[in-house]
């Protein structure tokens, strides 16, 4: 699974080959390379690319969104198991985890918007933001099952993304 190479990564190199695999995360900056017939690229299944781009990735800001992607996978982890399993305490370090690290993306979605010269595609809003700070905060619930925080959580989180999928294979 494509997701869980990148939130298991442990290495820069592993980040690294990651990006040569399947793209940047977040590009630093990028452009659209013009078309050459006499380069033939192959794409993964063996057809022909069409469209080259060059995208420059940021390591630091690699690591930070990998600590993301790892604290909400371990989250839908603690999601599918039940839920006498559930660990309420390692929940609630993974949410605390990425309240802190999403406060960034305000200013990383402003410098996109300035690099592109429009609104990048994804949208975080100050009470999503504020929703999942609070619910990282909170203890435990007397009516609702403790599994409640981090299905917020995980929403919240996808909701910021528009959905697009792509039907290429990984390698």
């Amino acid at each position: 699974m494509v997701v869980s190479r990148f939130a298991n990564a442990e290495s820069d190199d592993e980040l690294i080959d990651f990006v040569r695999s399947f793209g940047p995360v977040i590009s630093k900056s990028w452009k659209i390379l013009p078309f050459d017939p006499r380069i033939r690229p192959k794409g993964t299944d063996g057809s022909e690319v069409q469209v080259l781009m060059r995208a420059q990735q940021n390591l630091q800001e690699l690591r930070i969104e990998q600590r993301i992607y790892k604290a909400a996978l371990g989250l839908v982890i603690e999601l599918v198991k039940k839920p006498a399993e559930f660990d309420f305490d390692g929940a609630k370090r993974r949410m605390v985890e990425i309240a802190r690290i999403i406060q960034g993306w305000p200013r990383q979605w402003n410098r996109e918007k300035k690099l592109r010269g429009q609104n990048p595609l994804w949208k975080i809003r100050g009470d999503s933001m504020r929703r999942i700070a609070a619910v990282a905060r909170s203890g435990p619930d007397l009516l609702l099952p403790p599994q409640v925080d981090a299905r917020i959580v995980i929403c919240e989180l996808v909701n910021v993304f528009p959905s697009f999928a792509f039907p290429n294979r990984a390698p």
